[in-house]
């Protein structure tokens, strides 16, 4: 078990390497990006690609729209800063916030206005696909996730639109495979390898009654379809340094982005991740169960590497927040979604609770002392637990 000697991610964290240094692959990508990568070059193979699939007459790109900050920054600038034509589409998250609804609205509608697909996958089969991944893997809302990626690659073959823009490419980004570090794009493998973990929708197939055509919204296109549009499917993290906090700040001025009113929940800022309830607060709690470190960890560790934290002040946020566990009207809400009771719950949570890096005190899963104090003094090398 180690922990960065520079940001907080834990050696738990799957995928994930360090140097003799004791540095995460995240905060070594963070350098290479600050000291090796000409970013100008990768401006100019941007511009290159927009000239290589604008089209006047018809949508060039597909922008894969949350409304949140990240992709509604990408949208504005494929539109208003490389003359672009979007198609934004939306997965439709199974539980989303009010003040999440209301910024897609306020970004569609911003400017001049953007063209705009708003798709809701089946909710039955997803609400049961939910729920066994929930139980099964400890992914309350990995279904939502795969539908960020098969319903834009189906639209894009569907309607013959030659390039897709994603936000970042989180393994490079967040510590895990460098597989996809030198390139721009990704192809059908990939997606499923990596964002899919491997996961494909066929698994579902007859489990409590669902049918091929009630997963539809979940296949990937094959091959065969992929091959006759070509898709270029590419992250946006490549030709640009991805800054979250740089995402918001432009959106709030340009498509009328708004922010929380206090903290989210888990973390100590208010403008990421407002578009979703309960599914990505019950996801980021998964996280801390099944691998001890939860949204302050991530968030502070991306400050960290921005220069924009001390690593002190995010052990201390973290030993504030980090594994905060959303009870209450989050609880209730959740049970009632998944159709399940409490009992249930904790048996799940349970089960999926990795008693190496946590305890149990006084009922609830709490990180490990020793583990606490290793993340405010990391060593260079592991030790053992």
């Amino acid at each position: 078990m180690q922990y960065c000697t520079k940001c907080l991610i834990p050696s738990t964290r799957p995928r994930i390497t360090f140097n003799e240094e004791g540095v995460c692959n995240a905060c070594q990508h963070a350098e290479k990006k600050k000291k090796e990568v000409d970013w100008e070059a990768r401006k100019q193979k941007l511009i290159e690609l927009c000239d290589k699939y604008r089209r006047d007459e018809y949508w060039d790109i597909i922008i894969p729209l949350s409304g949140g900050k990240d992709s509604s920054y990408i949208a504005y600038m494929m539109k208003h800063e490389f003359g672009m034509h979007p198609l934004c589409v939306t997965c439709a998250p199974p539980m989303s916030t009010d003040l999440g609804k209301d910024n897609l609205h306020r970004m569609i509608r911003s400017g001049t206005g953007y063209d705009h697909i708003f798709m809701t996958p089946n909710p039955i089969a997803n609400q049961k696909m939910c729920r066994m991944s929930f139980i099964d893997q400890g992914r309350p809302k990995h279904p939502y996730v795969a539908g960020i990626f098969t319903m834009p690659l189906r639209i894009a073959v569907k309607f013959n639109i030659p390039l897709v823009m994603y936000a970042e490419e989180g393994e490079i980004e967040y510590g895990g495979t460098s597989r996809l570090s030198d390139h721009a794009d990704c192809n059908r493998q990939d997606i499923i390898d990596i964002y899919l973990s491997g996961n494909h929708v066929d698994k579902y197939l007859g489990m409590e009654g669902l049918t091929k055509d009630d997963l539809r919204g979940w296949e990937l296109p094959t091959d065969e379809e992929l091959a006759r549009v070509k898709p270029y499917v590419a992250h946006w993290s490549y030709f640009e340094n991805f800054d979250p906090y740089l995402h918001y700040k432009v959106c709030e001025e340009k498509t009328g982005y708004k922010a929380a009113e206090g903290k989210q929940f888990g973390t100590f800022d208010n403008w990421g991740q407002v578009d979703e309830y309960v599914l990505h607060d019950m996801h980021i709690y998964l996280m801390f169960i099944k691998f001890g470190f939860g949204r302050t960890t991530a968030d502070a560790s991306i400050e960290i590497r921005f220069d924009r934290m001390k690593r002190q002040k995010g052990v201390e946020l973290a030993n504030q927040s980090d594994g905060a566990f959303p009870g209450g009207k989050r609880l209730e809400d959740f049970l009632e979604f998944m159709k399940m009771t409490e009992d249930e719950f904790w048996d799940v949570i349970d089960k999926w609770a990795n008693r190496k890096v946590l305890e149990k005190v006084d009922g609830e899963w709490k990180l490990k002392e020793s583990l606490r104090e290793l993340r405010a003094n990391p060593k260079p090398h592991p030790i053992e637990i």
